[in-house]
């Protein structure tokens, strides 16, 4: 603490003695350059008249003001408290910067979902305990009807099956609708990234939709439950 005081103290002499020497160069500049006749007024005024006087006393105001300005920051160093806050910025302005982190994919992004076979289709879904099937064309139609997807929304989010009533989505012929806009949710999204669904070809039944719409809730399902796990 000693020693940063006479530092202190050296680094306001050097200021002092730098701001006199200024001060003593301006305004000889400035008496060298007006008229030794007349009064002090008349000298102010030739000064403002004639140029070269004029830029003398303008010299010597601005270091008048740099001098106000000098004392005001010594001052500043007196203080304690501006001490602390200067020291404070001081250290923040010398952190070393932190890299650039690398720009994170946006969520939405589409992300491909490969269909499965129906062999595969008919044994995930007897495994899950939802049997169906095995014949292709009866199969579809269970897939049409829509049974299969609101069991596989009611195991992937138990809670929004209840709160958006999704065993009803048959009275109001809304199957697919219902799924779409799971597949529009934070929880879906975050997993899989958004997906756009063909509802018109999944009603009429279009077996390569129905297809990748099965491996989608099977990669959801896996996702959930590793995550649980």
């Amino acid at each position: 603490m000693i020693e940063f005081a006479a530092k202190i103290r050296k680094f306001k002499g050097l200021v002092r003695r730098w701001r006199n020497g200024k001060m003593v160069q301006a305004f000889n500049s400035w008496v060298g350059k007006t008229s030794k006749r007349g009064s002090a007024r008349r000298r102010a005024l030739g000064s403002i008249i004639h140029r070269p006087q004029r830029l003398a006393l303008n010299t010597w105001l601005a270091f008048v003001t740099q001098r106000m300005r000098l004392r005001g920051l010594l001052n500043t160093f007196a203080n304690p408290g501006y001490k602390r806050g200067f020291n404070k910025w001081k250290t923040l302005v010398r952190r070393p910067r932190k890299a650039p982190k690398s720009p994170r994919s946006p969520p939405n992004q589409w992300r491909m979902i490969k269909a499965m076979t129906w062999r595969e289709c008919c044994s995930w879904l007897t495994r899950v305990g939802i049997p169906v099937s095995r014949s292709p064309p009866t199969l579809i139609r269970t897939l049409k009807e829509g049974f299969v997807y609101q069991e596989l929304v009611r195991k992937i989010s138990p809670a929004y099956y209840v709160r958006h009533k999704v065993a009803q989505c048959h009275e109001t012929n809304g199957v697919f609708l219902m799924v779409q806009q799971f597949l529009d949710t934070e929880l879906v999204i975050s997993l899989i990234g958004c997906q756009k669904l063909d509802v018109i070809a999944l009603e009429a039944g279009k077996a390569i939709d129905h297809l990748q719409l099965v491996m989608l809730f099977k990669t959801l399902l896996v996702s959930t439950n590793e995550g649980a796990a």
